[in-house]
């Protein structure tokens, strides 16, 4: 999965759920670029019980935040995060840590959302 090219796009991730539909919805952004703060700059912040509702043309799904992790890039959970579930649920994912010239960011921050149904 590529992260948008542009820092205030989210890219979501075409073999997973769309949203409001059973399975993982990911996404991701950028935490910032050599001008500032991108798109994900805060989604460390989210705090637990956060609503994050996402829109795509006349269809609107609102999500609960559950979980927010940080992970070394090497230990990110990547098959709950894009593997088939009969949860409802988004994964939102960004840089974080520190910030290596060669290598980029160490750890990656995943927020966990299941779907409100109403």
């Amino acid at each position: 999965m590529d992260t948008p090219s542009d820092v205030n796009q989210v890219g979501w991730y075409q073999y997973g759920a769309k949203a409001g539909a059973t399975g993982n919805v990911v996404l991701s952004g950028h935490l910032d670029d050599l001008n500032g703060p991108a798109i994900f700059a805060n989604l460390d912040q989210l705090p637990i019980g956060e609503l994050v509702t996402l829109q795509r043309k006349d269809q609107v799904a609102t999500y609960e935040v559950v979980s927010v992790k940080q992970y070394r890039l090497d230990q990110v959970p990547l098959a709950s995060i894009f593997a088939a579930t009969l949860s409802k649920r988004i994964q939102l994912i960004t840089c974080a840590g520190p910030y290596d010239e060669n290598l980029g960011y160490r750890d990656r921050i995943v927020v966990t959302a299941h779907l409100i149904e109403t």
